[in-house]
């Protein structure tokens, strides 16, 4: 579908950046800051700290900052999706970006993504990004840049979703027509990309300009719920699919995507049974194979050769 926009080259007046906070006292002062340093003469902030009824001192962190956002406060807890949705309706920007609580920005994030709507086609831009926990960066879990796709993208998002909600920036008259659904627990932010992907097209950043925090209490850091969640949403994308080679391409993807999660957190027994249904729709993925085998031998042996290859 190509949308009817006006053709124009231009920056935004204001971009809207919506942070969903819950309990997020100890590290949302240090997302803000980052989110302030991508102030520019032609790109203005308006920041929407939207507080889903934290029971720690959140609020009153956000209140330190209180000329420099908008703060809603929930009285009762909605989850995420509601939480980014209410800051949605409240955005008042050209284009609206979403950064986790936990989550930082470099200080060019916009000024390297903006410019990409140029194109009046794109509806969304995303970038890549790291992960650290502390003080330390963790290796391995940032996406390939050969996993990003930009144009008409929905087939690849349904194989691999390569947009991480942090990264995102959209079209305020997108988000205006398709919100989160709060109905989906896990992978809401999945089911979102690729709605907009049919109408829209995708661009990105290679630069990584995102910081992913790890933390125990992650929600994505259970992954049963995860799984089934995007397998309930990629089944439902399917009927959209009319080749059947198709299909089996888009299954394989993601059950390869999915073995490569377990594989990364060293899950070697959970990512086995993922690589094995990725290799029964697609038998000539020799990554998956050689991954599928490296589980069937004892897991020191597996950590052992994959340290030996990290230090070559």
């Amino acid at each position: 579908m190509i949308n009817e926009t006006k053709c124009e080259s231009y920056l935004p007046s204001l971009v809207s950046v919506i942070i969903p906070c819950f309990n997020a006292e100890a590290t949302v002062a240090e997302t803000i800051v980052s989110v302030l340093k991508n102030a520019r003469p032609e790109i203005n902030l308006e920041i929407i700290a939207v507080d889903d009824c934290s029971s720690d001192d959140t609020l009153g962190v956000l209140n330190n900052f209180n000329s420099k956002l908008k703060i809603i406060s929930l009285k009762q807890n909605a989850g995420v999706s509601n939480a980014r949705n209410i800051g949605i309706d409240a955005a008042n920007g050209d284009f609206i970006a979403f950064c986790d609580a936990d989550d930082l920005w470099e200080d060019d994030k916009l000024a390297q993504q903006i410019p990409l709507f140029n194109d009046p086609e794109v509806g969304l831009v995303c970038s890549s990004g790291i992960t650290f926990q502390g003080d330390r960066k963790i290796p391995g879990k940032q996406l390939n840049n050969r996993a990003y796709k930009r144009g008409w993208v929905y087939f690849e998002l349904l194989q691999k979703n390569f947009i991480g909600t942090s990264t995102v920036v959209v079209r305020s008259e997108v988000l205006r027509k398709m919100k989160f659904n709060s109905n989906i627990r896990y992978s809401e932010d999945f089911d979102l990309w690729l709605r907009i992907s049919k109408e829209w097209k995708v661009d990105f950043v290679e630069e990584k300009l995102i910081k992913y925090r790890i933390s125990d209490t992650q929600a994505s850091r259970n992954w049963k719920a995860m799984h089934e969640s995007r397998i309930k949403i990629i089944n439902y994308h399917l009927q959209n699919v009319a080749s059947k080679k198709l299909r089996r391409k888009i299954l394989a993807g993601a059950a390869y995507g999915y073995a490569m999660e377990f594989w990364d957190v060293r899950d070697f027994r959970g990512g086995r049974t993922w690589f094995l249904r990725s290799l029964k729709n697609d038998v000539g993925n020799f990554g998956a194979w050689a991954r599928f085998f490296a589980t069937l031998v004892p897991k020191f042996i597996t950590l052992k050769l994959l340290e030996l290859k990290n230090k070559s």
